[in-house]
C-alpha cells in the first residue's frame, strides 16, 4: 500500500496540500464519544473545529481564536494531522486525541533506576535490539525453525520463545546487571510486544505453517497476493475445471445365474466438472467410474460443456429434474459451440497432458491458467461447488465416507451393501443436481438463476460469445493427432490399414491406395466412440474416414474399454481369446475378479454402464460359463442409441432417448422406480 507524503504546512502552505485532503470529511476521524476524559474530549472538538477552519481558508486568527491554542503550536500540531501513519493513510484527525504518538518511540537516555521495580524501562528492549541487532537476527531465525536438523516441537508457546530470547542474550555477552536481566519479568511484556507486532507481520505465512500447519500457511499466503490479481470476468469469459472423489461407497448391481442380481461394492469414484466463473453456472459434468480421470475425460467434459448435455423425459419424470432446469448450452441456443477466452486448471495429471493443453490452445484459443500445486484458493467457485454438493447431497447418502477417517457421520451412515446407492443412480442424481442449480438462484449470478443471468447478458450485449468454427464441430477434433504409418500386408491379404491404439482400421478409399505404403499420416479419434477415426494427410486435408476392423468395429467402446483391454491383455488375465472376442473376455475377466477386487468392479461398472447407454449387444452372465457375446445383427438393443445432429454422445446414467421415458432398466429387468429412494441405515 502507499505512503502518504509527508510535508510541512509551514513550508508548501494550504495550497499544496493535496486535492484529496482538502476536505477534513476525507481525514481518518475519531468517535470522540468514545473518549472517557472530558478534558481530552473537549481538547479533540476544539482542534478539530480549528482544521476545519483552516481547511476552509480561515485566518489563523480565527483558528487561533477557535483552539485556544498559538499560531505555532497549531501548526505543529497540523503538521503531525499530515503524516504517513502505518496504514497507508494521514493520521488525521487522530493524531489530536492527547497522547497520541505518530512516531515510534526511540529511547536514547540511559536506564535510570526507580525505587518502583516497574518504572524506568520504557523503551530499552527496542533500545537493546537497535544496539545489538544480532539478538534480533538468531532470534528470528530461531523462531523460523529454519534448518532440518533443529529439533522443532508441535506448538511453540510463549515461554519457549522467552528462553530462546533469554539465552541468545546471555550468549551475546549482555551483562547480568543489565537490561532484561536486571528487571522482575525480565522484558516478557516487550518481547511479546515485539512478537505480535514485528515478527508475525513480517514472517507470518512461515510461523502459520510451524504453528498450525502447511494448509494454514498456504491460505494465509494466498490471501498475501502474488501478482496474480485479475479483474473480474464477463460471463463465459472464463471457465473453471476441477475434479473431486465423491464421498460415498457405491455398490452396482449384475444378474447372477439363477435369474437374481449380486450387489458388487465400488472404489470411490471421480466426479469432474467444468463452471462458469462470472455466473456459476455449471456447464457440464462427468461421473469417472475408475481409480483416476484421465486427459480423455477431460476432452469428453469439454465437448458436453460446448455442445451441450440434454435429459430424458424420464428424469422429469421421476421428479428429479425442476423445469427449466439443463446445462447452458443446451437450454440456450446462443451458447450452443460457444467457447471461453480462459480456462483455469490445478496440476493434475489430467490437466497437464498434451491432448487437454492441444484443445484448449490450439483448437479454442483459449488461454490455459494452471494454478499453484496445493491451492484450492485459486479456483474458489467450483472448490465451493463440490463442498456445497458434499454437504447437501453426498453426505446425506447412506454408505457416505464423510470428509475425512476421523468424520463421525462415516459412522452414522454406515449401512449394508444391499442398502447402498447404486451407482447409476448416484450417476443420475449428480447430473439433475447440477442442472436444477443452474436454474434456482445463485450469489455468483447476483442471486439470480445463473441461466437467467446468461440470457440476459445476452439481450443486453454484455456477453458476445466465441464460437467454435462450424468445421470442427465434431468429437474427433476434440484430440490431439496422432501420428500413423499407413501399412500393406498383402502376403496375407490385406490391403492398406493403419494401426492405431493397438487395432487395425481401413476403409474403401485407403484401401484402395496402395502407393500409400508407409506414408506417414495423422489420425484423430472419437474417444467416446473409437470404432471411426479421421484420417488427415500430412498436409492437414481430411482424407476419409476410417473404421475399425475385426470385432472391434462390432460393437461401441470408448477410449477407456479400449486401453482396460490392452492392459489386461498384457497381464495374461483375458486368456487365449482376447482378439477373437474382445468384449466377452473382458466381460468374463472383469466378472470374475469384481467379488475380490473393489478395483474391478469399478471397471465392470463402468463398462457395463457405458454399453447399456449405447445398448447395441445383448449378454447373459452365468457363473459356470464365459459371456456368450451375440453378434450386432443378432443382438437385442438395451437402449436406442441418440444419434444427434451435434454428435453428442448420452452421458452415463441418462437415458438417450429424450421422447420417452424408461419404462424399465432392460440391463438387470427390474422396474425402475419413478423417484430415488435412498433408505438410511
Amino acid at each position: 500500500m502507499a505512503r502518504a507524503p509527508s510535508f510541512s504546512a509551514n513550508e508548501f502552505g494550504r495550497r499544496r496540500i493535496p486535492e484529496c485532503y482538502r476536505s477534513i470529511e476525507s481525514w481518518p476521524s475519531v468517535d470522540d464519544q468514545l473518549l472517557k476524559d472530558l478534558a481530552t474530549r473537549r481538547r479533540y472538538q476544539r482542534l478539530s473545529k480549528g482544521i476545519e477552519l483552516y481547511l476552509h481558508q480561515q485566518t489563523l486568527a480565527c483558528v487561533e481564536e477557535a483552539t485556544g491554542l498559538s499560531r505555532s503550536r497549531f501548526l505543529r500540531i497540523f503538521n503531525r494531522c499530515l503524516e504517513p501513519a502505518p496504514d497507508g493513510r494521514i493520521w488525521g484527525l487522530r493524531a489530536c486525541i492527547r497522547g497520541a504518538r505518530t512516531q515510534p518511540l526511540r529511547r536514547i537516555k540511559a536506564i535510570e533506576y526507580h525505587g518502583d521495580a516497574r518504572a524506568g524501562f520504557q523503551g530499552a528492549f527496542n533500545k537493546l535490539l537497535r544496539e545489538h541487532p544480532k539478538i534480533e537476527e538468531r532470534l528470528t531465525e530461531e523462531l523460523k525453525g529454519a534448518g532440518k536438523e533443529k529439533a522443532q516441537p508441535n506448538r511453540l508457546h510463549f515461554r519457549e520463545v522467552r528462553k530462546a530470547f533469554l539465552r541468545i542474550t546471555e550468549e551475546l555477552g549482555i551483562p547480568k546487571t543489565e537490561y532484561p536481566f536486571n528487571t522482575k519479568a525480565r522484558g516478557a511484556r516487550a518481547l511479546r510486544r515485539w512478537l505480535n507486532e514485528v515478527f508475525i507481520p513480517r514472517h507470518r505465512t512461515r510461523w502459520a505453517k510451524r504453528e498450525y500447519g502447511p494448509n494454514a500457511a498456504q491460505s494465509l499466503d494466498y490471501q498475501e497476493g502474488r501478482g496474480q490479481a485479475k479483474r473480474l470476468p464477463t460471463p463465459y469469459e472464463a471457465w473453471e475445471i476441477d475434479e473431486n472423489t465423491i464421498d460415498l461407497e457405491a455398490v452396482y448391481e449384475i444378474p447372477n445365474a439363477s435369474g437374481d442380481w449380486d450387489e458388487i461394492e465400488l472404489q470411490r469414484a471421480f466426479v469432474i466438472r467444468a463452471v462458469d466463473v462470472a455466473t456459476g453456472a455449471k456447464l457440464a459434468n462427468r461421473l469417472v467410474l475408475a481409480q483416476q480421470a484421465s486427459a480423455e475425460d477431460v476432452a469428453v467434459l469439454l465437448w458436453d460443456a460446448i455442445s451441450g448435455v440434454t435429459f430424458g423425459a424420464d428424469a422429469t419424470a421421476a421428479g428429479l429434474l425442476d423445469n427449466g432446469a439443463g446445462y447452458p448450452a443446451a437450454m440456450i441456443p446462443a451458447l450452443c459451440f460457444a467457447v471461453p477466452r480462459i480456462i483455469y486448471l490445478d496440476n493434475a495429471l489430467a490437466h497437464l497432458a498434451d491432448h487437454v493443453n492441444h484443445l484448449i490452445k490450439d483448437l479454442w484459443g483459449a488461454k490455459v491458467k494452471l494454478g499453484r500445486p496445493g491451492t484450492p484458493q485459486e479456483r474458489p467457485h467450483i472448490e465451493a461447488d463440490f463442498s456445497v454438493q458434499a454437504r447437501q447431497l453426498i453426505h446425506q447418502l447412506p454408505g457416505t465416507t464423510g470428509s475425512g477417517p476421523e468424520d463421525p457421520l462415516r459412522k452414522s451412515a454406515a449401512v449394508g451393501i444391499k442398502d447402498r446407492v447404486p451407482v447409476h443412480w448416484l450417476a443420475k442424481a449428480l447430473d439433475c443436481y447440477c442442472a436444477n442449480a443452474n436454474a434456482l438462484p445463485a450469489a455468483a449470478a447476483g442471486y439470480i438463476a445463473p441461466l437467467e443471468r446468461l440470457k440476459r447478458s445476452l439481450a443486453s450485449g454484455a456477453l458476445a460469445p466465441v464460437y467454435l468454427p462450424a468445421d470442427r464441430r465434431r468429437p474427433h477434433w476434440f484430440s490431439k493427432p496422432c501420428p500413423v504409418t499407413v501399412k500393406v500386408d498383402l502376403r496375407n491379404g490385406r490391403g492398406p490399414y493403419i494401426n492405431y491404439l493397438y487395432v487395425r482400421y481401413s476403409s474403401d478409399i485407403l484401401a484402395r491406395q496402395i502407393g500409400l505404403r508407409d506414408k506417414l499420416m495423422w489420425a484423430r479419434a472419437d474417444f467416446r466412440d473409437l470404432r471411426t477415426v479421421l484420417l488427415f494427410d500430412g498436409d492437414g486435408r481430411e482424407f476419409d474416414t476410417l473404421h475399425a476392423q475385426g470385432k472391434w468395429g462390432k460393437f461401441p467402446h470408448d477410449v477407456r474399454i479400449r486401453k482396460l483391454h490392452a492392459r489386461l491383455k498384457r497381464e495374461g488375465e483375458l486368456g487365449p481369446r482376447a482378439n477373437d472376442e474382445p468384449l466377452a473376455c473382458l466381460l468374463a475377466c472383469l466378472r470374475k475378479r469384481s467379488p475380490h477386487s473393489r478395483k474391478a468392479a469399478l471397471e465392470l461398472a463402468y463398462l457395463l454402464e457405458y454399453l447399456k447407454v449405447y445398448g447395441v449387444a445383448d449378454w447373459r452372465l452365468d457363473t459356470d460359463k464365459s459371456i456368450d457375446y451375440l453378434e450386432a445383427g443378432e443382438s437385442v438393443a438395451l437402449l436406442p442409441v441418440n444419434t444427434t445432429s451435434s454428435g453428442a454422445a448420452p452421458q452415463l446414467g441418462m437415458s438417450p432417448n429424450m421422447d420417452e421415458p424408461d419404462e424399465q432398466d432392460l440391463f438387470t429387468d427390474r422396474p425402475i422406480p419413478r423417484r430415488i429412494v435412498f433408505p438410511r441405515g
